[in-house]
């Protein structure tokens, strides 16, 4: 999806670790068993949206 590969390039070139964030869409949570067979979580949040909001 080109506009979702956008919205990653962005953020990629205007955030740095500790930039404060405002994100829109939805967060959700997997489990898996890795192939040893232990249990594994994931959590992924789906953004539609991500701004800015240090000055």
């Amino acid at each position: 999806m080109l506009w979702r590969e956008k919205l990653i390039e962005n953020a990629k070139n205007h955030f740095i670790k500790g930039s404060h964030v405002l994100v829109d869409g939805r967060i959700s949570y997997s489990k898996f068993k890795d192939k040893v067979g232990h249990a594994g979580y994931m959590t992924e949040i789906n953004a539609k949206y991500i701004v800015g909001l240090d000055r």
